[in-house]
């Protein structure tokens, strides 16, 4: 499949004119041509890679990249067997260097090179035969246990095998060269390079960036098969001219940027960092399949000081981009905060005055909570996070191994000793795996679309909202989604450099299988179909069979099995179900539990959900008033067992056009709200409720009872208007006051400023800007009231908010910030009560605008009654002032 990468832009800006256009329709048309006989033929040899869609797997990757999916129908899938040679298994071998003609074989009864297509890895490990040969407990065979143990087939080869089967300028295209032919014969999917550059050889890709230039270390080029990365021969991968020999390539064409398999690699130079770094993977894949394991839900991110101004002088609005996930800079990204996997979630960031320091960070990271962190900093060799690799041993002693992705400079640079690699497997505590830069990170100044963020923001849209699991193929998504950005500034640059350090097949836990009934709980009469969830299964799965069976204390009373059929979209996740099966048919009384059950290949892991079997309805209890006012009543009510439920309310027998309130969620505990009610005004009320199995009771049973003993009676209460103010005929009794004695209150009708449409009102300066440095009161006459105070009026808000005012906390010394209070005279003490209008989310104060007037409501506590009573509109503002000047301020009406 050939990649055409358009970028289109449907607003234009014309600087010279102003004039801006948006585009509602843009047709793409793409033209093509057959390729030539002569091409196609030579790709088709024996003994000659070629891309192909070799599975509905890699179909189902294809159609993930595209914004034409439906294209695809158009090409045909050429399965492994079709490509083969038909019965000779030494057909299309490489040559070895030596010249015979016989194949290498491995030791240990592996598999042999060249690749025969007889065999089938989807998981190979490259290795050294000292690092392989190692007798020290953990080592490259117990990973390739692992992944046979979750179904896929894995093997182990050496590049001393590689180098005598396959032909290269180096060893790095020798290896390449192997890595295509397994992609081709074998199946291969994942390839894990075990070792660093001095023995997993690498390869150097040229890119430039920022002034800076470089031959970056690069598995990119292990990656993406097609072509040779150097078509032009001079010895320079990876320029952008350099994939005329891609299958699809022609002068001038830009190399290979979409992967045919998932790379990873893991930088041990011996045999007891392999140890440490396996059974820190041993770990975690326990701890994932296990599924209990608290730090699975937890996650990190470390931001710190950066020095590039504005939004982006500290790294705290970018991590939080893909904490929260993000649609900024023209594109949307899923973030931690997608799915609810993480319920743990710290941050550590860099503030102005508050640096945290590496002990504070180790002190985290030993807790054991997190299995995944995020970090955004400067870095360098032998730098990360604020460790030297010294203080990585020295500190770092957390027993449950977590991934890391790091924007920062240089920490992968697997071509020297480098901090990742202690992170990874120099010490028995750290990371299990990790995408580090083996070159420069690139941000920019006062934005967060920083060239190394883009890529950032994709890996864990791949996982948060692809719901792809792994780690590789995350990686490879994090570039594929950046590719149309290739000659975009620093792109290429960072499509080279950030490489994933680790298995690339190694699943990030929260994405797993899920099986279920489709209820809690069912009637003996009702039918019941079970619903799999299936990530990352194959397009060909079109079914799976579950059994379904009911059972009591005895035994198994009745069972089949059921077929559920997938349906929706073929994406990457799999979703089946089956058709309603009825419980009578198989036995079912009340009592019994239904029983579902189903082994998920490969591997046959087993799922199980039951439900319980009920035919007894709930029991309604203890229904009662919770809170009256003037137009709002409150009730509630109890079940003995978990039941949604809702209540009616009227005022005329029988039940006719009553309004009703449902409560949809399940609990022991009910309660509903009736607003906009009449005032000092009899109601009945009736509730009903229904289990988990669809049980249902009505209180009273005769939903048309004509009985008023049936139901629970309330009514709302009535209430004496005491004092009004609506400033009309004046504003006798008020007074006003300002700390500095300026102008700040008036009386009047804003005519050229503030609320316009108003009439006569109080406000802060009517025709001007208010004040800055003002602490101003406007305090009304006294009044008596009884209980249950309340207090209404209109306001019209807008105040300059000041970036040092933070969390609603007043700095020091106040009067700091712009912000309006309001107060309440009551026991010989003013009283703030902001937090009880209905406006203020609780809040102590307001300092936000009101778009237009607004209608506000205080309910003050019992204790506010029975006693003589004034009101206050406290206004305060510092010394501040932004742009062209303070707002207009803030408006009373209508008290």
């Amino acid at each position: 499949v050939a990649f055409a990468d358009v970028v289109l832009y449907p607003v234009r800006y014309y600087p010279l004119s102003g004039r801006l256009v948006a585009y509602e329709e843009m047709s793409v048309k793409v033209m093509t041509r057959a390729k030539a006989t002569v091409a196609r033929s030579k790709a088709t040899e024996p003994g000659t890679w070629r891309a192909r869609l070799r599975s509905e797997t890699d179909a189902m990757a294809v159609a993930a990249l595209l914004d034409n999916p439906d294209v695809l129908a158009a090409y045909s899938v050429e399965p492994l067997g079709d490509a083969r040679a038909p019965a000779d298994p030494d057909a299309g071998l490489v040559k070895p260097l030596g010249g015979s003609d016989t194949p290498v074989r491995l030791d240990d009864g592996e598999a042999g090179l060249p690749c025969l297509q007889s065999d089938a890895f989807k998981h190979v490990i490259i290795t050294s035969e000292a690092i392989r040969d190692t007798l020290l407990l953990w080592n490259f065979d117990t990973i390739a246990d692992l992944r046979r143990a979750q179904g896929l087939t894995s093997t182990i080869v050496t590049v001393e095998a590689i180098k005598a089967a396959y032909a290269g300028r180096d060893a790095a295209e020798q290896v390449r060269a192997f890595i295509q032919d397994a992609y081709d014969k074998w199946g291969t999917e994942y390839v894990l390079l075990g070792g660093d550059s001095q023995i997993v050889p690498m390869r150097r890709l040229f890119a430039t960036a920022g002034g800076e230039q470089d031959h970056i270390p690069s598995d990119l080029y292990f990656q993406c098969l097609d072509g040779s990365f150097d078509s032009d021969g001079d010895g320079v991968w990876g320029e952008p001219t350099d994939g005329a020999d891609r299958l699809d390539g022609r002068p001038g064409s830009d190399i290979d940027l979409y992967a045919e398999v998932a790379v990873g690699r893991v930088p041990v130079d011996d045999d007891l960092q392999l140890m440490q770094w396996v059974s820190k993977q041993v770990q975690y894949e326990a701890d994932r399949l296990d599924a209990s394991a608290p730090y699975l839900r937890g996650a990190l991110f470390i931001g710190e000081y950066l020095g590039f101004g504005g939004v982006s002088d500290y790294a705290t609005a970018s991590m939080e981009e893909i904490r929260l996930g993000a649609d900024t800079h023209g594109y949307r990204t899923a973030g931690f905060a997608a799915l609810g996997i993480h319920t743990d979630v710290a941050t550590l960031y860099d503030a102005p005055g508050d640096a945290w320091d590496n002990t504070e960070l180790a002190n985290l990271v030993n807790t054991d909570r997190f299995s995944l962190m995020n970090h955004l900093g400067h870095c360098n060799t032998d730098y990360c996070m604020k460790f030297t690799i010294a203080e990585v041993g020295a500190l770092w002693a957390n027993q449950k191994p977590g991934f890391l992705y790091s924007q920062g400079c240089y920490p992968g640079a697997f071509d020297e000793e480098c901090i990742a690699e202690t992170l990874v497997c120099g010490t028995e505590s750290g990371l299990f795996g990790g995408v580090f830069n083996s070159r420069f990170g690139w941000g920019s100044y006062n934005t967060t679309d920083g060239p190394s963020q883009r890529y950032n923001r994709w890996f864990w849209n791949a996982f948060f909202g692809d719901l792809v699991p792994q780690v590789g193929q995350l990686n490879q998504q994090a570039h594929e989604r950046n590719a149309p950005r290739i000659d975009e500034s620093c792109m290429r640059w960072i499509y080279y450099e950030s490489n994933l350090f680790g298995d690339p097949a190694q699943w990030l836990a929260g994405i797993a299988a899920e099986f279920r009934l489709d209820r809690e709980a069912y009637r003996s009469d009702a039918a019941a179909s079970v619903e799999v969830v299936w990530p990352m299964v194959d397009m060909a799965q079109q079914a799976v069979t579950v059994q379904l069976m009911v059972t009591n204390e005895t035994g198994v009373v009745g069972q089949t099995n059921l077929v559920c059929l997938r349906y929706g979209a073929l994406t990457a996740i799999g979703h089946f179900a089956s058709d309603p099966v009825p419980l009578p048919s198989l036995g079912a009384t009340n009592g019994c539990t239904v029983v579902a059950r189903w082994e998920q290949p490969p591997t046959m892991r087993a799922f199980e959900d039951t439900a319980a079997v009920d035919d007894i309805p709930p029991v309604i209890s203890n229904l009662h008033v919770t809170a009256a006012d003037e137009t709002t009543l409150t009730v509630a009510w109890n079940t003995d067992e978990m039941a949604r439920g809702g209540a009616r309310i009227g005022q005329q027998l029988p039940p006719a056009d009553w309004d009703e309130v449902e409560c949809p969620a399940f609990a022991a505990s009910q309660q509903a709200r009736f607003p906009g009610l009449a005032p000092f005004t009899r109601y009945y009320v009736a509730v009903w409720a229904e289990d988990l199995a669809g049980n249902t009771t009505n209180l009273p049973a005769d939903r048309l009872s004509v009985e008023t003993s049936d139901y629970l009676t309330a009514a709302t209460v009535g209430r004496e208007t005491v004092a009004r103010y609506d400033f009309e005929r004046g504003a006798e009794g008020w007074s006003v006051s300002n700390i500095n004695n300026n102008a700040c209150w008036q009386y009047g009708t804003p005519e050229t400023y503030g609320p316009l449409d108003a009439t006569r009102c109080w406000g802060t300066i009517l025709d001007g800007r208010y004040p800055s440095g003002a602490n101003a009161t406007l305090v009304s006459p006294p009044f008596a009231v009884r209980g249950a105070p309340l207090i209404t009026f209109r306001h019209w808000l807008d105040v300059q908010y000041s970036m040092n005012f933070v969390n609603e906390v007043l700095p020091e010394p106040v009067p700091y910030g712009d912000y309006g209070q309001i107060e309440v005279f009551a026991q010989g003490v003013w009283h703030n009560v902001t937090s009880y209008a209905d406006i203020s989310g609780g809040a102590t104060l307001l300092n936000r605008g009101s778009l237009g007037w607004q209608r506000v409501r205080l309910e003050l506590p019992p204790w506010f009654g029975h006693q003589v009573l004034a009101v206050r509109f406290r206004f305060v503002s510092d010394e501040q002032v932004f742009r062209s000047g303070n707002p207009a301020g803030w408006y009373v009406d209508d008290l």
